[in-house]
């Protein structure tokens, strides 16, 4: 064994430091089983090595391949020569669980935080708040698409650098680090979020996505209440929300579409069906208690107002609903009375 350690293992990187030699930086491999699953140079400055006896430095390994979380304890870091292995650091982040991933999406103001926080709480998922960084890294990954018929040579060496695969490995990590799990919830309402999500698919191929929905009326009475603003603002974000999501699904393999109104009348058959969906059956009954209990939007301007004739929108407000969100609403089985 030679001088370094292993900080981090997760199923699709590793990283941690190593010491060097009279050549310089060492060169490292991770392999698993026989199969190798990359390799790097342990060359990243860090300002705490520098007690160290010899040259040392960070390195990071990003896999060709994820491993399945009960294989991590076969991962092995050594000299590409294959020789000496790296131990674990007694403080080293070693996530073994079986990957339970979940984004929760949906028009603000539809229920995305009382089931965000009902299931972090209740399954055990690390939550870091709303991870308003997915919709600029989907929106650069599809910037940085290639035409196939653009063949220029900087277009070409732009290919070849394959920068969409970098990002997706550089979300995963962001997403590791946040959560210091390769397990998380990420409660994350507004349109571009739900258009992230099939970035976020090919990210995390077994996440499962959620979308909370409530009808257009009880949602704008809500939102108005709560943030203020324009009211035709309102009307267009939540058609904008439920049109996404319309877009979007087909690329999601796995999706469960929720009502907001269905949360607060039926917790139990809710609960069932979302921890059938996230195959978490034993935690079924603590989430339909939580749900029961809970306190968020059981009052307010949206609860139980699903018509226009329960508001009291002026005829221009009236109006500019119907032009926002009457298809919306109708294409949804909404009724606006």
């Amino acid at each position: 064994m030679f001088d370094g350690l292993v900080e981090i293992l997760t199923p699709f990187y590793v990283s941690g430091w190593a010491a060097g030699d009279e050549n310089g930086p060492t060169n490292l491999i991770a392999e698993c089983n026989g199969r190798i699953l990359g390799a790097a140079r342990a060359s990243i400055w860090r300002s705490d090595l520098g007690s160290q006896p010899s040259p040392c430095a960070g390195f990071h390994i990003d896999f060709t391949s994820d491993v399945a979380p009960w294989e991590l304890p076969a991962i092995r870091v050594s000299r590409s020569s294959g020789a000496d292995t790296l131990g674990l650091a007694v403080q080293a982040q070693f996530d073994d669980r079986a990957a339970t991933q979940v984004f929760i999406l949906g028009s603000p103001r539809s229920g995305t935080s009382e089931l965000a926080e009902t299931l972090a709480a209740n399954l055990d998922l690390p939550w870091s708040g709303e991870g308003h960084a997915a919709p600029a890294l989907a929106g650069a990954a599809a910037a940085l698409l290639i035409d196939p018929e653009d063949n220029s040579s900087l277009v070409c060496a732009l290919a070849e650098e394959n920068l969409p695969a970098t990002l997706r490995t550089t979300t995963r990590r962001i997403y590791f680090s946040a959560h210091g799990s390769v397990s998380f919830l990420d409660k994350t309402p507004g349109e571009a979020m739900i258009r992230a999500a099939p970035f976020l698919q090919t990210c995390f191929p077994d996440a499962r996505f959620i979308f909370l929905r409530r009808n257009g009326i009880a949602n704008v009475l809500s939102r108005r209440q709560k943030f203020g603003g324009d009211f035709a603002d309102h009307c267009k974000d939540w058609a904008a929300c439920m049109e996404a999501w319309e877009d979007v699904v087909p690329e999601l393999t796995h999706s469960l579409e929720i009502e907001q109104e269905r949360m607060l009348e039926e917790p139990y058959l809710v609960a069932r069906i979302v921890c059938d969906f996230l195959v978490r059956q034993e935690a079924s009954i603590a989430v339909s208690e939580a749900l029961r209990l809970g306190r968020r939007e059981r009052t307010g301007a949206g609860i139980g107002k699903t018509t226009l004739a329960d508001t009291d929108w002026p005829d221009h407000e009236i109006s500019q609903f119907r032009t926002y969100c009457g298809s919306v609403m109708e294409h949804w089985g909404y009724a606006m009375g």
